[in-house]
């Protein structure tokens, strides 16, 4: 379809006529505070309940409980007889990490800079929450959708600890099985695949002793050292372990933290070291947490008198690619050509985000929302974080056009 073309499309037209209010809501978006944590969401969950009511979508907002602090809020928008067996599922995240140092524009001021939006979650990922609103709002308003299809936006609030009580409840508590779904990504690629994620601390505990005789107790810093030089041995271990999927090198194991000791003149007796191990699609991850295990307690058993102890602290799967995303790849693939001028690179992510709550209960899932081709330029996480306004725009009409050829072949099968 060239462009003069999807100017005389009623969809095209539609988001065409809508551009400022897309724009202009994701701005409202990033102004609204989300940070998580703490995670106090409930004024931008108002904020969507009110666009969902705008396009006429049915509204549902659940409020999970935390096991301290505010709850999650979840807003449901259905386009279609609300169900837990929608066709096709929408999930991003309105949740955001606080902003941190470094900004050169107030980090919730949704300021627009060189074609940019700028701030906090413009990218990760309340420019998905506007792109999914509208692509649904544009589909709702412009395409009869046969009368057992339905379109489920669930917009959540938990990605940025985790993820449980958002797409996790919905799938174990709320019990919601889609056919397919899609979670937030970027307009110049679809991903499939992304890795799983060990993270915990190694707990390293000795006896403290006079500095001038620390021949007298067990010095924990002394035996971090030996436990990081062997952290850090396994992650060169895995510079030959390469994956076969783009987008995705190797393992990963790094300390990211590193905490203990006393007052001057005393030898360390305690040490705390945070670690991060990223798991390939191919890998397990029990294997990967029994292998930090069988380090630790090759460390302990080497010293006698101290004690060295892993204690996980999040476990997460990879997303695998499987044959069931194809149909969700090819209606991506086939519709963004025309509107982005070029082939969609599929690939894989380093990273791990909410689509393996989907992927883990059997679900079709893929990443795709809006973003740069390159990651790094989004700034997502760091200061400055931003989203191109021209791949807002673009995303929002490559995923109502995918979804309506989803639903058109499933009405002909």
């Amino acid at each position: 379809m060239n462009s003069a073309t999807r100017r005389e499309d009623l969809l095209g037209q539609w988001l065409g006529d809508h551009r400022t209010d897309l724009v202009g809501y994701l701005q409202e978006l990033v102004r609204i505070p989300a940070d998580n944590p703490p995670g106090d969401c409930a004024a931008i969950a108002a904020r969507v309940e009110k666009e969902f009511h705008r396009f006429g979508l049915g509204v549902e907002r659940h409020e999970v409980a935390r096991e301290a602090g505010p709850p999650a809020p979840t807003v449901l928008g259905w386009l279609g007889t609300p169900t837990k067996t929608p066709t096709v599922v929408l999930n991003a995240h309105a949740d955001v990490i606080p902003p941190g140092d470094g900004w050169t524009v107030d980090p919730y001021g949704g300021a627009v800079v060189d074609g940019r939006i700028v701030g906090r979650g413009a990218a990760v990922s309340k420019s998905d929450v506007a792109a999914y609103t509208y692509a649904l709002g544009a589909l709702r308003e412009t395409s009869a959708l046969p009368e057992d299809v339905t379109l489920l936006a669930a917009i959540t609030a938990d990605e940025e600890t985790g993820g449980a009580l958002g797409p996790g409840w919905l799938v174990s508590e709320y019990g919601l099985r889609p056919k397919q779904a899609l979670c937030a990504g970027f307009t110049h690629s679809v991903v499939i695949a992304h890795n799983g994620c060990l993270q915990g601390r190694i707990l390293i505990e000795g006896k403290a002793a006079h500095a001038a005789m620390p021949w007298n107790g067990k010095d924990a810093i002394r035996l971090a050292q030996t436990v990081l030089a062997r952290l850090y041995q396994l992650d060169q271990e895995f510079e030959s372990r390469t994956s076969e999927i783009a987008g995705i090198k190797r393992p990963t194991l790094v300390a990211t933290r590193i905490s203990g000791g006393g007052p001057q003149g005393v030898t360390a007796a305690s040490v705390e070291i945070g670690i991060d191990r990223r798991v390939l699609p191919t890998e397990s991850v029990q294997e990967a947490l029994e292998d930090i295990q069988r380090l630790v307690r090759m460390v302990g058993s080497e010293d006698g008198g101290a004690s060295v102890e892993f204690e996980p602290s999040l476990l997460v799967t990879p997303l695998e690619p499987s044959p069931g995303q194809a149909e969700l790849v090819q209606a991506l693939c086939a519709e963004a050509p025309p509107i982005v001028g070029h082939e969609l690179d599929v690939h894989g992510l380093p990273i791990f985000t909410d689509a393996r709550w989907f992927s883990g209960v059997g679900i079709p899932v893929v990443l795709y929302g809006a973003g740069p081709r390159d990651p790094a330029e989004a700034n997502g996480h760091a200061a400055d974080e931003n989203v191109r306004i021209e791949d807002l725009l673009a995303a929002t009409e490559i995923i109502a056009r995918a979804v309506r050829r989803l639903v058109s072949r499933k009405e002909g099968s």
